[in-house]
């Protein structure tokens, strides 16, 4: 039993070895909070939207696009930030700002008053304020652990936010199962609730993180100076460049099916509301999974035929869902589906993250969020769109194929993605 003890205690000590720092303690449990949150209000507003709009996957869609949206407009200003002022204060105010409109949403939906404009709207205040904090909660990691243990540091991260993912869908699925029947508010009112409570306490977690004594020192000048330098670094960079256009087309095609995972469970899989919730639940499960073990690699010559394999295989998984032919099936392929997606995003971020100069990390990490979550939004709307022509069925797998080919076609042209995948190694000159 000893012996088996120590490899266990030694394996969980490598996994888990950013976390002897404090103030990324602080900041991992704040990412947990604000992931739970996410998937908390996107699980009772797309039940919510679909019962208030009679069964409508593109209703449910808009909804979902209007919390994306704003990360068009509003993550390049908060990467400007990130590098210029202090960055637990901006992301404190994040956090208030979204606790505040959650808490209105909380009192419409009780009150019984509430109408889909409404979950729109904030919907799209909520996205604004998300879409500021994500990048600086990102760009945060640095200064907290040596440069050489950023890998596991984002590691962690997607443990946490795969963790949410799992931990937001099954709190809400227990609210929607036992408080909401249908034509009833009370489910997501709760889900909703809930999600402005967490979103109170990471206001208190974050500001008690230190400040760097670094922080906003390097970043000088004018502000549209300073962005077009970031998107020159970007987009002039010949790993970074296809790195985040290979990131956007995973999230639009392998991520963006939130909005039509209710039709999918309710008109083919012929279960209530609470199984969208386990669906959700199902793909935070499988990410959880994957990023845990990734927390574990220190082999860099696997990240780069890793990073392809675990693209690929979501494309394959998202294609395997309109296969499904009952709910357990279902749930494996997206726990699956959830497994090398956030595999794919984890290591896909790591690198980039490894690339990226101090000076230049918000500005950079924004637009790697700019690229996948805005594609991402417009995807919600567009594959709505799709399952609404066709089928949920459809939707699955018209995007699942898309992938799979876009992303060998990118391996196969690009040299430098080529020789990561056959090295792990980053060459950029």
């Amino acid at each position: 039993m000893l012996n088996l003890a120590k490899p266990i205690a030694a394996r969980g000590a490598i996994i888990l070895d950013t976390l002897q720092y404090r103030d990324y303690r602080l900041l991992w449990a704040c990412e947990l909070l604000s992931g739970m949150c996410r998937w908390m209000l996107i699980v009772g507003r797309g039940w919510l939207v679909y019962h208030l709009s009679g069964g409508s996957s593109v209703q449910v869609g808009i909804a979902t696009f209007a919390g994306l949206i704003p990360i068009l407009l509003v993550t390049p200003v908060a990467g400007l930030l990130s590098d210029r002022m202090e960055r637990r204060k901006l992301t404190a105010l994040a956090f208030g700002s979204n606790f505040l409109l959650t808490t209105v949403l909380v009192l419409l939906t009780l009150a019984g008053v509430v109408q889909i404009w409404h979950v729109v709207l904030l919907s799209v205040l909520n996205g604004a304020a998300r879409a500021f904090e994500e990048p600086i909660l990102q760009a945060m990691v640095p200064g907290m652990v040596p440069k050489e243990k950023l890998l596991n540091a984002y590691a962690l991260g997607g443990i946490g936010r795969h963790g949410s993912r799992f931990g937001g869908p099954f709190l809400g699925g227990l609210l929607l199962t036992f408080l909401a029947p249908t034509g009833d508010t009370l489910g997501p009112a709760s889900a909703f609730m809930v999600a402005a409570l967490f979103y109170a306490l990471g206001v208190v977690v974050m500001l008690q993180i230190r400040r760097p004594a670094n922080e906003g020192a390097e970043a000088k000048g004018g502000a549209i100076g300073q962005m077009l330098e970031g998107a020159s670094y970007v987009y002039g960079h010949s790993l970074l460049k296809p790195l985040v256009v290979m990131m956007a087309f995973h999230c639009a095609f392998a991520m963006a099916f939130e909005s039509y995972l209710p039709q999918f469970a309710e008109e083919v899989l012929k279960q209530g509301g609470a199984a969208f919730s386990y669906m959700m639940m199902a793909v935070g499960l499988g990410g959880l999974i994957v990023s845990i073990s990734l927390a574990g690699v220190r082999d860099k010559r696997r990240t780069g035929t890793l990073l392809i394999a675990t693209g690929v295989l979501s494309g394959v998984f998202s294609a395997a869902m309109a296969a499904s032919v009952n709910f357990p099936v279902a749930l494996i392929m997206a726990a699956l589906l959830g497994a090398f997606g956030a595999g794919y995003m984890t290591i896909n971020q790591a690198i980039v993250q490894s690339i990226a100069p101090d000076h230049l990390r918000g500005r950079v990490t924004s637009l790697f969020s700019l690229h996948a979550g805005g594609l991402m939004s417009f995807m919600q709307l567009g594959n709505s769109a799709i399952a609404e022509f066709f089928n949920a069925r459809g939707a699955f797998l018209v995007t699942g194929l898309l992938l799979v080919v876009i992303l060998i076609a990118m391996t196969l042209r690009l040299p430098r993605i080529r020789y990561l995948a056959r090295t792990g190694e980053v060459l950029t000159g």
